[in-house]
């Protein structure tokens, strides 16, 4: 059923968004191989600037990017850094 409605999905020219599924997430690999239409993140963060299993990690990253796809990044401190301070420009930019 999760194919089909992405099938549908696709025809209609819906975005594909990826946001609430971590890099772990077998459903992200998934909708990445069966997508016609790139994925977008529209609201993630990396797990390497924070340190959360929820964020993504550089493979999830990599597919995302290699399929087309685009992520928008989380700007919120604890999205940002996993240090408990408030997030500075320089923890957005890198």
């Amino acid at each position: 059923m999760g194919r089909a409605l992405l099938g549908e999905a696709n025809r209609l020219g819906l975005l594909i968004d990826v946001s609430h599924l971590t890099g772990d997430d077998p459903a992200l690999e998934e909708i990445i191989s069966a997508s016609t239409s790139p994925p977008i993140a529209s609201h993630h963060s990396c797990r390497a600037l924070n340190g959360s299993p929820h964020a993504l990690d550089d493979d999830a990253i990599r597919a995302i990017a290699e399929a087309g796809g685009v992520i928008g990044i989380h700007c919120g401190s604890q999205y940002l850094t996993n240090s408990g301070h408030q997030a500075t420009t320089s923890n957005l930019m890198g």
